[in-house]
């Protein structure tokens, strides 16, 4: 059996990864579909837009996806935005208003989750994009959910029907949630992108009704009255109930038409004032709980919103230089919505997009920062040939996750001889976003199935990633490996097979090696290792892409005369 000795580590190590912190009224910081902050014309080219409403990030993928309302498209561009004057890469859609598998009629609403991307369309249904970073111009949807065909938009009341829906969102789970607002109520179709395609996706819950067969509007803690937004954070569901002027908050809910456990905003109560709504519309939340409110030309934020009393004041203000102001205005702070406005967030960068509807443009704010991911211990321990990594966090902010990564020192025929050692990504991790409590992590592996095992030493690293790319290493946790004692062929697995199964052997001194593969008839039929091997453990696949369903055997060979034989079953 192999050995391995860890080094265990202890350490306290920051991360450079940042919080955001928004003064009132501030600047933008770019604008994208004009050349400046000081021109509003609309256009059809890929560098202008028509009515922009809506903008989501696949920042994993170096995407963005905007929703050109009157130009019946959706552009999609590279992320994050560069360029004089900043253009699309393709366009969703084909310009013209037209109900079809490759147009629209004014998409409203775009949500993206694992390179799925999702178009609510004006027409009571929202089309599906499959692998849509890689989409050529004007593609056809992969599938639609709210019509049975791609050539009707009518309204109904059912779990697979809409009336005016409006701002989409996916959360971090893959679950889509529809704010429909023609029937008082939010849908949600949980692990959307496993939903069928031709239009008979059913909602699995609904918030604001009991059921999926009634609409009545309400002003109580259950009821809603014309919702346009909704967003999720952990748990938590903020829906913003815009006729009734506030913003629901529901603490994990499980049960249909479910009470909200909180609000923000004054129910049936008028704004604009520091916590009182004129026209909540779409919504957002950051990684550390800061709640943003598309409100007619302003957008309200609250920060760690979740912790907030009911009709609190809001923290900060976009869009006015006064809370009780709401005038249109331009230039490089200013909004001219007259409606509502599509949010989305870039975490790791500190950035908010507003859709600036009337103006033509979509304008990224760019906050400061502060707090670090905090890296206070890494360790290792080691069972056999199997290695666990435990690490733990005290902060953490916008941290997207842990790549995990090894480096191995390979035996060569003398002592003194020894390669260098590469580093690979063995496995990720995810980060837990944003946190103020300390954060566990965990990763085992076997290294015996993971690498041809004549090595001297093993040693692990932690690259943590921020939202958008950026990393940092950890320092370096070592693993010394000792070549195992005895010759061993170890069954295949899995076994039955169908294509392919793994082989497992070791030997404790260097020697020519065979490995091969026969039938019931003795017959030779692959052959996974001829060579000369140094002490260590091994791992071969055989692809059985090729062979018949039957029985066949493997059979382990050295130069000193140790032989061993197992057998196998190939299943097809």
């Amino acid at each position: 059996m192999t050995r391995i000795n860890i080094i265990c580590t202890l350490l306290l190590f920051c991360f450079n990864v940042s919080n955001a912190q928004w003064t009132n009224n501030q600047n933008a910081s770019q604008v994208v579909g004009q050349p400046d902050f000081t021109t509003y014309n609309s256009g059809s080219a890929l560098s202008q837009l028509n009515w922009p409403t809506d903008i989501v990030l696949d920042v994993v993928r170096g995407k963005a996806y905007v929703a050109d309302y009157t130009n019946n498209r959706v552009l999609r561009y590279a992320y994050p935005f560069s360029g004089s004057p900043i253009t699309a890469e393709m366009q969703f859609g084909t310009g013209a208003s037209v109900t079809s598998q490759n147009s629209f009629k004014e998409p409203l609403s775009v949500a993206v989750y694992n390179d799925v991307l999702y178009i609510l369309d004006n027409v009571n249904r929202i089309l599906r994009f499959d692998n849509a970073s890689t989409k050529t111009n004007q593609p056809n949807a992969d599938g639609v959910i709210g019509q049975t065909d791609f050539t009707s938009g009518t309204t109904g009341l059912s779990s697979t029907k809409f009336d005016m829906p409006q701002f989409i969102y996916i959360d971090e789970n893959g679950n889509l949630w529809v704010p429909d607002a023609g029937n008082n109520r939010v849908l949600k179709f949980s692990d959307v992108n496993s939903k069928l395609t031709d239009g008979t996706a059913a909602a699995d819950f609904v918030l604001g009704q009991t059921n999926y067969t009634t609409k009545a509007s309400g002003t109580s803690t259950s009821s809603m009255n014309g919702p346009n937004g909704v967003c999720v954070k952990g748990t938590t569901v903020w829906v913003s109930d815009t006729w009734n002027h506030r913003v629901l908050r529901f603490d994990n809910p499980l049960t249909n038409g479910v009470a909200a456990n909180g609000m923000l905003g004054i129910t049936s109560q008028w704004g604009p004032t520091q916590n009182a709504f004129e026209m909540s519309s779409d919504l957002e939340i950051d990684g550390n709980g800061n709640l943003y409110v598309a409100d007619y030309n302003r957008v309200l934020i609250f920060l760690d919103a979740a912790a907030k009393a009911d009709g609190s004041n809001a923290d900060n203000i976009l869009g006015q230089s006064s809370w009780t102001t709401d005038a249109a205005g331009g230039g490089a702070n200013g909004f001219n919505v007259n409606w509502s406005e599509g949010l989305a967030i870039d975490n790791a960068n500190k950035k908010l997009f507003v859709a600036d509807i009337w103006n033509n443009r979509v304008l990224e704010f760019t906050a400061s920062s502060a707090l670090p991911v905090e890296l206070i211990s890494f360790t290792g321990s080691a069972n056999g040939s199997s290695v666990t990594l435990n690490w733990q966090t005290a902060t953490e902010v916008n941290n997207y996750g842990f790549n995990v990564e090894r480096a191995l020192m390979v035996r060569q025929n003398s002592p003194q001889a020894q390669l260098g050692m590469t580093w690979e990504k063995i496995a990720f991790v995810q980060g837990h976003g944003n946190s103020n409590s300390p954060k566990e992590y965990s990763f085992t592996e076997n290294l015996a199935l993971a690498h041809n095992l004549n090595l001297n030493r093993v040693q692990y690293r932690l690259k943590q990633i921020d939202f958008n790319g950026v990393f940092e290493y950890s320092p370096i946790v070592e693993v010394n490996v000792e070549a195992p004692s005895q010759l061993k062929l170890a069954q295949n697995y899995p076994n039955p097979f169908n294509p392919e199964t793994t082989i497992n052997f070791q030997i404790p001194f260097a020697s020519h090696v065979t490995l091969k593969i026969y039938d019931v008839l003795g017959r030779e039929v692959a052959s996974l290792v001829d060579e000369f091997k140094q002490a260590g453990t091994y791992v071969k696949t055989l692809h059985a892409t090729s062979l018949p369903s039957g029985v066949y055997f493997y059979k382990l060979q050295t130069a000193n005369g140790f032989s061993e034989t197992k057998k196998l079953i190939l299943l097809k």
